[in-house]
């Protein structure tokens, strides 16, 4: 059966949502997953991203326009930011990549960054990815550079306007809900860094985090000590998470390859 990989943008703040995230996916796929990361406990920064400026946004924006030549411009793989939980079978997305197309991803997506913005109609959201790694041919250094230099907008970069628009498949909102639950819902994102739920328990989606993280846990995904740590040392975990948090039932079994292992295999 194909593995389907999986690259995640993350960083030391976002540690226990990317573990969330990666539990939200296996608990909900009978497939062989693979994941990869720009950030890890155990190794920090992959090298990867020491070779290409940093720019405005999120620590780890760049990461994305890294994943195709980091599993040599073969095969597939998805590209998804930290800050999200997937709720329906990520084969689904794997799959619906169609032929012809170098990455799908959402163009016009529904839901709030914060009390009142609302995603741009029409503009590629390259938090979610599932990309033809041999058809996304770009250098990531090359436009990263210009950026910093100032030759081409932030925006642009990540709205993929390098690309022709009919290069680029569009996927089904539901595939990318920004702070918004509905039915329809199969992967939800808190991309607004100051309404995330993680510290701000009030958001009106909280409790599908918290669910998300007390199954991972339970499962036996998420490692409660972190948690607990998350919560009373680091203060990047509001202490609302704890209550109730349950133990682990089963251990931990991953289709795929530990944390970051397969980013070192193949650099």
């Amino acid at each position: 059966m194909e593995v389907i990989r999986i690259s995640i943008g993350t960083e030391p703040l976002q540690h226990i949502p990317c573990e969330v995230l990666k539990a939200s996916i296996l608990r909900r796929t009978t497939r062989p997953v693979e994941f990869s990361q720009s950030w890890t406990k155990a190794d920090g920064w992959h090298p990867a991203m020491e070779e290409l400026p940093r720019l405005q946004g999120t620590k780890f924006s760049r990461w994305r326009w890294l994943v195709p030549s980091l599993y040599a411009h073969r095969g597939k793989a998805i590209y998804l930011d930290a800050d999200q939980v997937v709720l329906s079978d990520i084969g689904e997305l794997w799959d619906s990549l169609q032929d012809g197309y170098a990455f799908a991803a959402v163009k016009n997506a529904v839901g709030i960054f914060g009390k009142h913005k609302r995603p741009e109609p029409g503009a590629v959201q390259s938090s979610v990815m599932v990309m033809d790694c041999e058809r996304c041919d770009w250098n990531a250094l090359k436009f990263c550079n210009k950026v910093a230099r100032g030759e081409m907008p932030y925006r642009d970069l990540m709205q993929a306007k390098f690309l022709h628009d009919a290069d680029i498949q569009e996927l089904p909102p539901y595939w990318n809900h920004f702070g918004l639950h509905q039915s329809d819902t199969k992967l939800l994102h808190w991309s607004h860094v100051k309404s995330q739920p993680y510290r701000k328990p009030e958001h009106p989606t909280a409790h599908i985090f918290k669910d998300e993280l007390h199954a991972g846990v339970r499962a036996g995904l998420v490692n409660r000590s972190e948690v607990v740590e998350a919560c009373t040392t680091l203060d990047t975990l509001c202490s609302e998470y704890l209550n109730g948090l349950p133990h682990a039932e089963q251990r931990n079994v991953i289709g795929g390859v530990p944390d970051g292992a397969m980013l070192r295999s193949i650099l």
